[in-house]
């Protein structure tokens, strides 16, 4: 059975100088207990890019959680990424992943790309972890409402 974790940030949005009073994801909603409650030893992990051609900005993301997940006490075996490099080939291999990230970024541009690798389909009857992150989570929806952030992503009717 699939497990959703649908989050804004799981590492939760600081709005001060202070450092956390944590390492990993926050762990303040409970979010980190229900995770760990399904989460499988030496997790086999899949990173799914919302900017899928920033392979420079996708590579620092998957190291980076990779030491996150680590860092919360989460078993780890691989942090694997995809992006345009590698899309459907690596969607082809979903089976063999235990967690997916859908990353956050811009709505529109993720939604192209799960829409291109067939990411939904590839989700239909998979038994595993996803943590939607920002865009990731509303890209697990059937119908979106986001707000415009670029030109032409709002079209007038009149």
């Amino acid at each position: 059975m699939m497990r959703l974790f649908m989050t804004s940030s799981p590492m939760g949005a600081y709005r001060s100088n202070e450092a956390p009073t944590f390492k990993g994801l926050n762990p303040a909603n409970g979010m980190v207990d229900e995770l760990k409650a399904y989460w499988k030893k030496d997790s086999k992990c899949l990173l799914i890019s919302a900017f899928p051609d920033e392979y420079e900005i996708n590579d620092r993301m998957r190291g980076d959680f990779e030491w996150i997940f680590r860092e919360t006490g989460l078993s780890v075996k691989c942090m694997d990424l995809c992006d345009r490099r590698n899309g459907k080939a690596i969607i082809e291999k979903l089976s063999q992943y235990d967690m997916v990230i859908l990353g956050g970024g811009h709505v529109p541009t993720e939604k192209a790309f799960f829409d291109e690798i067939g990411l939904r389909e590839a989700l239909q009857g998979w038994d595993g972890i996803v943590m939607g992150i920002s865009a990731g989570s509303m890209n697990c929806a059937d119908l979106v409402y986001a707000q415009p952030e670029m030109p032409g992503e709002a079209v007038s009717l009149d």
